[in-house]
């Protein structure tokens, strides 16, 4: 009874959720400053998620994953979600969001971009006053300045522009 106590409190130890004043540095991680850096601080603009390594984990299924800036990244954008890169040419840190039908607040700050969803999704501009359409499984590596710092994402259950 005492080891299965352990392992579960191991178990819960792991998933603990990080506050917003949580800071991950390299000597507690295993990363480099550059990601421990942007993982720190996306945990402190998003709070709630829980840290696996180099994610974060929303209880939503997004997710954010810290990368030097230099790393190209475009593998590990999972099928079914739309995935944003702080660098140009999908390099660096990226978050990725799911669902169908649903609308999105982003606070990322992204270069560029790749919907690997089966539907359609509209990235909004810095203000929301203007919109892109990303057709399924579109990508691009660069974008208007505009959609650096988006307002929002909706992702549709349509499949064409």
């Amino acid at each position: 009874m005492t080891a299965l106590f352990t392992a579960l409190l191991a178990i819960v130890l792991a998933l603990t959720v990080v506050p917003a004043a949580s800071a991950a540095t390299d000597a507690d991680t295993g990363l480099s400053e550059e990601a421990a850096g942007a993982l720190a601080a996306q945990a402190a603009e998003m709070p709630g998620g829980i840290v696996e390594g180099n994610t974060i984990v929303y209880p939503d299924g997004s997710y954010f994953v810290a990368l030097d800036a230099e790393t190209f990244s475009l593998s590990e954008c999972s099928s079914g979600y739309f995935c944003g890169w702080a660098q140009s040419n999908f390099s660096g840190s990226f978050f990725a969001v799911s669902g169908s039908g649903v609308t999105k607040s982003l606070s990322w700050s992204t270069r560029s971009y790749w919907n690997r969803r089966s539907a359609i999704a509209r990235l909004y501009n810095n203000t929301a006053t203007a919109s892109t359409c990303f057709a399924v499984n579109e990508s691009r590596a660069t974008i208007d300045s505009s959609y650096y710092t988006p307002d929002k994402v909706t992702l549709s259950t349509s499949t064409s522009c």
